[in-house]
Protein backbone atom coordinates (compact mmCIF):
# COMPACT_ATOMS: atom_id res chain seq x y z
CA UNK A 1 0.00 0.00 0.00
CA UNK A 2 2.68 2.50 1.02
CA UNK A 3 4.95 1.32 -1.79
CA UNK A 4 2.32 2.13 -4.42
CA UNK A 5 1.75 5.58 -2.93
CA UNK A 6 5.49 6.33 -2.93
CA UNK A 7 5.90 5.11 -6.51
CA UNK A 8 2.91 7.22 -7.58
CA UNK A 9 4.81 10.26 -6.26
CA UNK A 10 7.78 9.36 -8.45
CA UNK A 11 9.90 7.68 -5.79
CA UNK A 12 12.06 4.69 -6.70
CA UNK A 13 11.96 1.87 -4.14
CA UNK A 14 14.86 -0.54 -3.79
CA UNK A 15 14.07 -3.47 -1.55
CA UNK A 16 16.59 -6.02 -0.35
CA UNK A 17 19.44 -3.61 -1.12
CA UNK A 18 22.33 -2.44 1.04
CA UNK A 19 23.31 1.24 1.24
CA UNK A 20 27.11 1.22 1.15
CA UNK A 21 27.57 5.01 1.34
CA UNK A 22 25.78 8.34 1.15
CA UNK A 23 27.51 11.45 -0.17
CA UNK A 24 25.58 14.67 0.53
CA UNK A 25 26.23 17.73 -1.61
CA UNK A 26 24.36 20.98 -2.21
CA UNK A 27 22.76 19.50 -5.34
CA UNK A 28 21.51 16.34 -3.63
CA UNK A 29 22.62 12.99 -2.28
CA UNK A 30 24.50 10.25 -4.10
CA UNK A 31 23.86 6.81 -2.70
CA UNK A 32 26.03 3.81 -3.46
CA UNK A 33 23.67 0.83 -3.47
CA UNK A 34 24.55 -2.86 -3.57
CA UNK A 35 22.06 -5.53 -4.54
CA UNK A 36 22.62 -9.03 -5.83
CA UNK A 37 26.39 -8.56 -5.89
CA UNK A 38 26.11 -5.49 -8.15
CA UNK A 39 26.86 -1.91 -7.11
CA UNK A 40 25.29 1.25 -8.53
CA UNK A 41 25.25 4.97 -7.72
CA UNK A 42 21.99 6.90 -7.61
CA UNK A 43 21.75 10.67 -7.20
CA UNK A 44 18.54 12.14 -5.76
CA UNK A 45 17.23 15.15 -3.85
CA UNK A 46 16.70 13.05 -0.74
CA UNK A 47 17.22 9.50 0.44
CA UNK A 48 14.72 7.75 2.68
CA UNK A 49 16.03 4.57 4.24
CA UNK A 50 13.82 2.16 6.16
CA UNK A 51 14.54 -1.13 7.85
CA UNK A 52 12.20 -3.81 9.09
CA UNK A 53 11.76 -4.77 12.70
CA UNK A 54 11.96 -8.15 14.34
CA UNK A 55 10.24 -8.68 17.63
CA UNK A 56 12.23 -10.12 20.51
CA UNK A 57 9.91 -13.03 21.24
CA UNK A 58 12.45 -15.55 22.47
CA UNK A 59 12.58 -16.59 26.13
CA UNK A 60 9.30 -14.89 27.07
CA UNK A 61 7.85 -18.07 28.57
CA UNK A 62 5.12 -18.37 25.94
CA UNK A 63 5.52 -22.11 25.59
CA UNK A 64 2.41 -23.90 26.83
CA UNK A 65 0.21 -20.82 26.27
CA UNK A 66 -2.26 -20.02 23.50
CA UNK A 67 -0.06 -17.13 22.32
CA UNK A 68 0.78 -17.61 18.62
CA UNK A 69 4.10 -16.39 17.20
CA UNK A 70 4.40 -15.89 13.45
CA UNK A 71 7.74 -14.82 11.88
CA UNK A 72 9.08 -13.22 15.10
CA UNK A 73 5.83 -11.39 15.88
CA UNK A 74 3.07 -12.21 18.33
CA UNK A 75 -0.36 -12.46 16.71
CA UNK A 76 -2.90 -10.06 18.24
CA UNK A 77 -6.31 -8.63 17.54
CA UNK A 78 -6.90 -4.90 16.98
CA UNK A 79 -6.70 -4.30 20.76
CA UNK A 80 -3.40 -6.12 21.27
CA UNK A 81 -5.01 -9.19 22.85
CA UNK A 82 -3.35 -12.54 22.17
CA UNK A 83 -4.92 -16.00 22.14
CA UNK A 84 -4.16 -16.33 25.87
CA UNK A 85 -6.55 -14.61 28.29
CA UNK A 86 -4.78 -11.82 30.17
CA UNK A 87 -1.82 -11.48 27.78
CA UNK A 88 -1.57 -8.51 25.41
CA UNK A 89 1.26 -7.52 23.08
CA UNK A 90 2.23 -4.15 21.62
CA UNK A 91 5.30 -2.67 20.01
CA UNK A 92 7.96 -4.56 18.13
CA UNK A 93 6.75 -7.97 19.32
CA UNK A 94 3.34 -7.33 17.72
CA UNK A 95 4.74 -6.05 14.42
CA UNK A 96 3.85 -2.78 12.69
CA UNK A 97 2.78 -0.23 13.69
CA UNK A 98 5.42 0.06 16.38
CA UNK A 99 4.77 1.11 19.98
CA UNK A 100 5.09 4.84 19.31
CA UNK A 101 2.11 4.69 16.99
CA UNK A 102 -0.02 2.34 19.07
CA UNK A 103 -2.26 2.98 21.98
CA UNK A 104 -5.57 2.04 23.45
CA UNK A 105 -8.46 4.50 23.32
Amino acid sequence: MAAKAFEKQGMKLLTGATVKSLDKKKSGVTATIEKGGKSEKITAERVIMAVGIVGNVENLGLEGTKVKVDRAHIETDEWGATGEKGIWAIGDVAGAPVAGAQGLP
